[in-house]
């Protein structure tokens, strides 16, 4: 049996503490914007790479590494080989309620741009969702409502329920 392998990267996305201000500042131009620029980059910097088979970049994370995850995934399809949010917040408007002030804009357009469940139908690759029930960071229903909609718009989904975990559900 043949085992699939894939590579993993940890990038210092924008928003990243010790590299100044403005790096810092620019993720306030919403959720999964400019920070998934950041990956694309580093995704297409390893595909440069001779030692490194290309279509087997994943990503994954947890959270907001959730989000950026999805929003990855769903705004540039073909980037990574397959994907894993954990307890990722599809809604920013339920997940990040105090923290719209800090992206410094409150209007709809911003919500919807930085909230993975108004882009899911651009997936193309694998992904698996994995969310706690008791998780009270991030709403479990923003999950199951984000996987309905990906059922409906034809997209393959893998969806893992967990039923007594939290929000650090990897703990």
């Amino acid at each position: 049996v043949q085992k699939e392998k894939y590579i993993l990267m940890n990038v210092d996305i924008r928003g990243s503490l010790g590299y100044g201000r403005e790096f810092r500042e620019d993720m306030f131009k919403g959720y999964g914007v400019v920070d998934i620029q950041d990956l694309k980059a580093a995704a297409d910097y390893l595909k440069s790479l001779p030692y490194i088979i290309s279509d087997k970049i994943g990503i994954w994370g947890s959270s907001y590494g959730g989000l950026l995850t999805l929003m990855s995934l769903f705004k540039n399809p073909g980037i990574f080989a397959c994907g894993i949010a954990g307890a990722p917040a599809t809604n920013v408007f339920h997940a990040f309620p105090g923290q719209m002030e800090v992206m410094k804009a409150v209007d709809k357009k911003t919500y919807q741009d930085s909230s993975a469940y108004f882009w899911s139908q651009g997936v193309e690759d694998p992904i698996m969702i994995i969310h706690g029930i008791l998780d009270t960071t991030v709403l479990f229903m923003d999950s199951v409502n984000l996987v309905q909609k990906m059922i409906r718009e034809g997209k393959d989904v893998d969806f893992v329920v967990l039923p007594q975990s939290r929000h650090g559900w990897d703990l």
